[in-house]
């Protein structure tokens, strides 16, 4: 039997996290740990008692040190990003080698610890922020999606940027997810 493939996914917030990218994520590495061995580096949350390390469908979390202060005040988030930042960078490198990294968009500047990460192991790295996905032209944008993560689209553009290639499923939506299908050119 071969090894699964390794996917290192470096958020600040995954579930039980009420925030959009918490919930979009927990949807996605958990579809994705049926066929690969996921770990996902994400902070602690306000309000929230959980522990440092857990498996939740298939999921590997590591929660790093990190402050969880309410984030109305611009001070208090600039504190919880840094030390989740801080912290997921030693983790990240500390931890074995992935065949992937993948980052998702909090904070926006999570991918530059996924690119220090990948260089590290040489890895791939994948990550994919609003403001890239909204350049890309999709066939159904939607303005539900672009009020609640600020792009009209999520499946069809992400699909669209890791092929370079043409959609051959449109978004589909289930209850719990959203995907699209590309293929490379």
């Amino acid at each position: 039997m071969t090894a699964q493939a390794k996917i290192l996914v470096l958020n600040q917030y995954y579930w039980p996290g009420v925030e959009a990218t918490a919930q979009l994520l927990a949807q996605l590495c958990e579809a994705l740990a049926e066929d690969y061995d996921v770990t996902v580096v994400t902070g602690h949350l306000y309000g929230h008692e959980l522990p440092a390390q857990e498996t939740r469908n298939g999921v590997r979390i590591v929660r790093v040190r990190s402050t969880a202060y309410e984030r109305s005040q611009i001070h208090l988030r600039a504190a919880n990003y840094a030390s989740y930042l801080g912290d997921t960078v030693l983790t990240a490198l500390r931890g074995g080698r992935p065949d992937l990294v993948l980052c998702m968009t909090d904070p926006p500047i999570v991918g530059d610890v996924g690119l220090v990460v990948a260089r590290r192991f040489g890895v791939p790295l994948r990550t994919y922020g609003a403001d890239v996905l909204a350049e890309v032209d999709v066939p159904t944008p939607s303005a539900t999606v672009e009020a609640h993560v600020g792009t009209p689209s999520v499946a069809e553009a992400a699909a669209l940027l890791a092929t370079d290639g043409e959609l051959v499923v449109l978004k589909q939506r289930s209850a719990h997810a959203t995907c699209a299908i590309a293929k490379e050119r």
